[in-house]
């Protein structure tokens, strides 16, 4: 009775000096290590962990998440145990060590069978018995439960990190997008006050006013990029889909960005592509795809720099390739260069401006037109390639797929002489008193005859006491929206105004903003902020239809 009462006395303490050994890390390495050094002392002569790979080195945290164990098995006798395969092989192993029994206890990971903790001991030691064994799986169980606890933890760190990652990321890009906005706002403000003060000469007031132009369309071309971003983590990027000729897409881009590369001092090489390349896709997209390709090119190539553009074509694909020998990008930097809102500069002192997110939304539109992008760069100050490849489509009918509702840009064959709404009734109703007056403006100084409203109440009142020919309407206004205005008029009878041509102005540009105007009523959907030709080609246009 008092060898067995010292038997437990003796396991007691030894699964505490195991557990006390296990508490003292949080990491793999230096858990088992510890395991190693307490059992060492009275349990084993060796400790060994076996064929393991969630527990050999280098340690995987993540996969102890998942360990588990098996039952132990004895062999109290190694030299006599009758055994086979991978047991024989240990045993004779251990025997040629000079150890004389052992115990082992299988490791599973994922439930699956993944080695083994083995303990053994030496001719110095009494052989293990009965009780050996369960204390060995009550070992195996503590040393599970404290990878366990390792793996959570490091799990719980990743996170951390990841998390701290991504706000920094958000911190960064929402300080890059404050000083985008405010820069141009800036220059604007700016040039609205002189000319206001008076004083200027000609020649700066047509400066003030190109500069004012210039910065207002820098601010809509980074809310696009917002709005683009917007679609494509929705889901709501869509295309539409016609056979496209890539080499006027092509030349297109290269027409636009050119007066940059001449400003800057840039060559543009172009190679010639052969006329019968055709690919199915979204032609507007595919130019934004290359405009922002060509625009970083030149952004980052110095004076006196260079711009080549070739293509590749085989039966099925067709690859363009732009390369420039700019400033090219860090290799450490190349994995991430089409991760939206990453800079390889977000530094206060970066000398390009940019939200970083033009190369993001390319990628997304090559990937909807089922083909792919990539960067090449030998380092910085190498130069860049970047390469598109895009599947071929032959010259047959073009296909109609169409998905995204666009926001209604003026085709060609809305192209019209703006001398054509000098005869029509125009009804605008808007809360903005600023865009209310502009727009009173821009029509009465092509002859229409206008009338305004501030609210959707006061545009139904004057609609139904005198029909107009066009009703331009913002969206958000108080009280009632401007579809509520539409669905309003669209009841009415023809006769009284119900079937008045409507075109809804609006900052609401999301996919779902443009059907939802379009099915209440609307004719039409423009987004804010608009060309003033193309307001007019489009009222032009669409009066003229109204009449025929």
């Amino acid at each position: 009775m008092t060898g067995q009462r010292q038997q437990h006395v003796d396991r007691a303490r030894l699964l505490a000096e195991i557990g006390a050994a296990l508490a003292t890390s949080v990491e793999p390495a230096a858990i088992i290590t510890a395991l190693v050094g307490a059992v060492g002392r009275d349990y084993a002569t060796s400790c060994e962990l076996e064929g393991c790979v969630a527990l050999g080195g280098p340690f995987d945290d993540a996969s102890f998440s998942q360990v588990g164990r098996g039952r132990a098995t004895l062999y109290a006798a190694l030299s006599r145990a009758t055994c086979a395969g991978e047991e024989k092989v240990r045993a004779d192993a251990l025997v040629a060590r000079g150890m004389v029994s052992a115990i082992v206890v299988d490791f599973s990971v994922n439930g699956r069978s993944n080695g083994a903790l083995v303990f053994a001991r030496d001719e110095g030691r009494v052989a293990y018995g009965a009780a050996d064994q369960s204390t060995a799986e009550e070992i195996t169980v503590r040393l599970t439960a404290a990878l366990e606890h390792a793996a959570l933890l490091a799990m719980a760190r990743q996170e951390r990190g990841r998390a701290e990652a991504a706000n920094q990321l958000r911190d960064d890009f929402l300080a890059t997008l404050s000083h985008e906005l405010r820069t141009p706002l800036s220059a604007i403000l700016g040039w609205t006050q002189l000319l206001r003060a008076g004083g200027l000469p000609p020649d700066q007031q047509a400066k003030a006013l190109a500069t004012i132009e210039r910065n207002t369309r820098s601010q809509a071309a980074l809310i696009e990029d917002m709005l683009d971003i917007s679609r494509i983590v929705t889901g709501k990027m869509r295309l539409e889909i016609t056979k496209v000729s890539l080499p006027g897409v092509v030349a297109a881009a290269v027409d636009t960005v050119r007066p940059a590369a001449v400003a800057k001092g840039v060559h543009l090489d172009i190679e010639a592509m052969g006329s019968e390349n055709w690919v199915r896709g979204d032609s507007d997209r595919l130019h934004q795809v290359l405009w922002n390709v060509l625009s970083n090119a030149v952004k980052f190539t110095p004076n006196g720099g260079r711009v080549t553009v070739r293509s590749r074509r085989d039966d099925s694909t067709i690859e363009i390739e732009i390369a420039d020998t700019g400033s090219g990008i860090a290799p450490a930097f190349l994995p991430h260069v089409f991760e939206r809102f990453r800079q390889a500069d977000p530094s206060k002192t970066r000398t390009h401006s940019g939200l970083g997110l033009g190369l993001a939304i390319s990628r997304q539109l090559v990937e909807l037109h089922g083909g792919a992008i990539r960067a090449e760069s030998p380092g910085v100050g190498r130069g860049t390639t970047f390469t598109l490849r895009l599947p071929v489509q032959g010259p047959d009918a073009p296909v109609a797929l169409v998905a995204d509702l666009p926001s209604t840009p003026t085709p060609a064959s809305e192209a019209a002489s703006t001398s054509d709404v000098a005869t029509l009734r125009v009804l605008i109703v808007d809360d903005d008193p600023d865009t209310l007056e502009l727009l009173r403006m821009l029509f009465e100084l092509n002859g229409s005859d206008v009338t305004i409203a501030t609210s959707a109440a006061e545009a139904f009142s004057a609609l139904s006491a005198a029909p107009p020919d066009i009703l331009i309407s913002d969206i958000g206004m108080p009280h009632e929206t401007g579809y509520d205005l539409i669905r309003k008029v669209r009841a009415l009878p023809a006769a009284q105004g119900g079937a008045t041509v409507a075109i809804a102005l609006t900052a609401y540009a999301r996919s779902s903003d443009i059907a939802e105007a379009l099915g209440s009523g609307f004719d039409r959907h423009l987004a804010k902020p608009v060309e003033p030709t193309q307001l007019l080609a489009m009222v032009a246009s669409l009066a003229r239809r109204r009449a025929v």
